[in-house]
């Protein structure tokens, strides 16, 4: 192949995958391709425990700090003072871990909300087949409210509209085409190829399998998110150097004043202590949000993506 699947002629991708569109391939062909390729699916995720989410949320530097600032409370005699920040972290650590849990699940759906089943010509007949039985090369037919199972070379387009909001996260649905691409043409740019998980609203079209499972753009990016390391937010990074130059200059302007500098100390901390709740309770709302458009706005009729309930 000369370039990228966008980029090249339909005949070509068809000729480069062995398959006759108007016949699609054999069932055995298929059964072999199957064996070699694997599903057409992606691996599921591993969940953190319970366990693992409380300890994350209590290991936060601004959990910590809180919890410094009732010790230290109590240890210069500020008793009410101290036990009031030690009571205050657990509707904090509370909220984050339930956060935290339902965002997890959100992501999962994201990750279910696939096509159970798709029609593929196979043998020179349309069946209805399991979404994870496809491979490279299928002949898929596409409709108004249909799920695309997989990454698509389309080879046929009559008026046919596609809601690609869960990759590009552009919310009006834009027109597939059968010519070839720019080879530098970026995701939201890329009009011959209609990709897994985004959703048919209007037309029809045909294509050829050019990647499944964990290939395809929706597979990369679950792959992303199921691999990727904990790292802290740019907000997360901020608040840190925000305590460490407030500690800093404590170690400046209180020392030798033990309980002026647990006064202070507890003031900041109580005054800041709402932020990290704020955060934890919204940080969820956008993959709710777009875990609803993709359950809403893949079922007839159309439904306007970015109209959400008011979570």
């Amino acid at each position: 192949m000369t370039g990228p699947w966008h980029a090249v002629d339909a005949a070509s991708v068809a000729t480069e995958l062995g398959v006759d569109p108007a016949a699609g391939l054999t069932a055995v062909e298929a059964e072999r391709r199957s064996a070699t390729q694997g599903p057409n699916a992606l691996e599921a995720s591993r969940r953190d425990p319970v366990w693992r989410m409380v300890l994350d949320a209590f290991t936060e530097p601004f959990v910590l700090m809180l919890a410094g600032a009732g010790l230290l409370a109590i240890i210069v005699g500020e008793v009410r003072d101290g036990l009031l920040v030690l009571v205050g972290l657990l509707p904090i650590v509370g909220a984050d871990v339930v956060t935290e849990y339902r965002g997890e699940r959100a992501l999962e759906a994201l990750r279910d909300a696939t096509a159970p089943m798709a029609r593929a010509r196979r043998d020179g007949r349309v069946a209805t087949v399991a979404a994870a039985s496809l491979v490279t090369g299928d002949v898929i037919l596409l409709q108004g409210g249909d799920v695309v199972p997989a990454d698509l070379r389309l080879t046929r387009a009559d008026r046919l509209l596609l809601d690609r909001s869960v990759l590009t996260g552009e919310s009006i649905p834009e027109e597939a085409r059968v010519d070839p691409d720019a080879a530098d043409a970026p995701l939201t740019g890329r009009r011959s190829i209609a990709y897994s998980g985004t959703s048919v609203v209007g037309g029809r079209g045909e294509g050829i399998v050019v990647a499944i499972g964990a290939g395809t753009e929706f597979g990369r990016i679950a792959g992303s998110l199921a691999t990727r390391e904990r790292r802290r937010s740019p907000l997360q990074r901020e608040l840190a150097l925000l305590q460490r130059e407030f500690f800093e200059l404590l170690g400046v302007g209180q020392v030798g004043d033990g309980r002026q500098l647990a006064d202070t100390f507890v003031e900041f901390v109580v005054l800041q202590h709402q932020l990290p709740e704020v955060v934890i309770l919204l940080e969820p709302r956008g993959v709710r949000v777009i875990e609803w458009e993709l359950r809403v706005c893949h079922a007839p009729p159309p439904c306007k993506p970015g109209i959400s309930p008011g979570w």
